[in-house]
């Protein structure tokens, strides 16, 4: 849930803080495109690696990385390295830690729910769906918000904050397959 609320926070926080430093179409373009480049490139390294290395550590260090990342940005800004760059290379950096979500996602679903399909099967694959369409909404609808109402920089903070968090929950809770299947 919490790579879906940041994939939905940066299309609206990206014009903001273009808006805030004069940045042009052009930039913005780039930044988004950018994310984009990070997560496509970790698609299929990432589908190996959730193999090698379980896709619970995999998606662990996801998060985590995501978490630094939005500690980061607003950080670079802050030091004085203005402009679209930094920001645009820590989106990208987001875009690397958020690749392995879907491999990921399929490598814990094939353990958890074996074939052949059945009705359960198909309905916890959109139950698991459900959740991250859930938190993409909320983040398109209250980052505007938070963002007007406290800045831009504690819209990373925010969403940083209940990445680290929803990240230890998730290591010390979740499991790479059932006991059983082990």
């Amino acid at each position: 849930m919490t790579n879906y609320l940041v994939r939905g926070a940066l299309p609206s926080l990206v014009p903001l803080i273009a808006e805030l430093h004069g940045w042009t179409d052009g930039q913005i373009a780039w930044m988004m495109a950018l994310f984009s480049g990070g997560y496509l490139s970790m698609q299929l390294p990432a589908g190996a690696a959730a193999q090698r290395f379980g896709a619970r550590n995999i998606l662990s260090l996801n998060m985590l990385g995501n978490a630094l990342c939005l500690f980061l940005a607003p950080r670079l800004v802050m030091r004085g390295l203005d402009g679209h760059w930094p920001l645009g290379a820590c989106f990208f950096m987001i875009g690397l830690c958020q690749g392995p979500l879907m491999p990921c996602k399929a490598a814990l679903q094939a353990a958890w729910l074996p074939a052949p399909p059945s009705v359960e099967r198909v309905w916890a694959t959109r139950f698991t769906s459900l959740g991250g369409r859930l938190a993409h909404t909320i983040g398109v609808a209250v980052t505007p918000r938070i963002s007007s109402e406290l800045g831009w920089r504690y819209v990373c903070y925010i969403y940083g904050s209940l990445t680290a968090v929803f990240c230890v929950a998730w290591h010390l809770v979740v499991t790479d397959a059932p006991k059983a299947a082990k």
